[in-house]
């Protein structure tokens, strides 16, 4: 009803008592309810993730946040590709509550986790700006001769019984074949190395 109302001008059904739709071409208006405020309580809209470029799924995950969207995540695509199905075991299912972006806002209004990790990148960077001026190093020889370009990141790991610990990581390019190695990727793999126990669940930023 709302798109048919959209497309001819005409008002919406919330807006309308119903008469206006028996005036344009002999349309017999359409059944349905009394608009009800709370819309929101039986109305849910699902947002599948597979592929596509992280601004194009940014974009509509922004623009579907007033429905707090459930997510699908098909983080396995060959039954798909291969067999032409889809198992319940290739998909994740998160609620919008953990997969919800905050905007930017002030160091100070974040919680006690988020502040942690930043301290600890403000110390890492010092530390790694300072390791470049010294000179006594490999970084743009080797570590990163193609792009000369440093990224730093920092991993915070909750592992029950073991609390919060920080890891810091860099990214390095050390072959044209496979390119570079992100700083994300390599600071969970340090963390792996350091404990092979680690769970997904134990990963809670970067």
């Amino acid at each position: 009803a709302y798109r048919d109302a959209h497309a001819r001008g005409m008002p919406y059904p919330d807006e309308s008592d119903g008469n206006d739709w028996a005036t344009v071409n002999s349309i017999r208006p359409p059944d349905r309810h009394h608009f009800d405020p709370d819309w929101k309580q039986s109305f849910s809209v699902t947002l599948s993730f597979a592929d596509g470029a992280p601004a194009r799924t940014h974009a509509i995950q922004s623009a579907l946040r007033s429905y707090r969207p459930t997510y699908f995540h098909f983080w396995q695509l060959k039954t798909f590709w291969h067999d032409s199905k889809i198992c319940d075991d290739d998909i994740e299912v998160h609620p919008f509550e953990s997969m919800e972006t905050a905007p930017a806002m002030e160091i100070n209004k974040t919680s006690s986790s988020v502040q942690m990790v930043v301290d600890e990148m403000y110390k890492f960077r010092q530390f790694f700006v300072q390791r470049l001026k010294e000179g006594n190093n490999d970084i743009r020889k080797f570590w990163l001769r193609k792009s000369k370009k440093p990224v730093l990141a920092v991993l915070l790991v909750n592992k029950p019984g073991e609390g919060l610990v920080l890891y810091r990581g860099t990214n390095m390019e050390v072959s044209m074949p496979t390119g570079s190695l992100c700083a994300e990727r390599n600071v969970i793999g340090t963390a792996l190395a350091n404990d092979p126990g680690l769970t997904r669940e134990n990963l809670m930023m970067v």
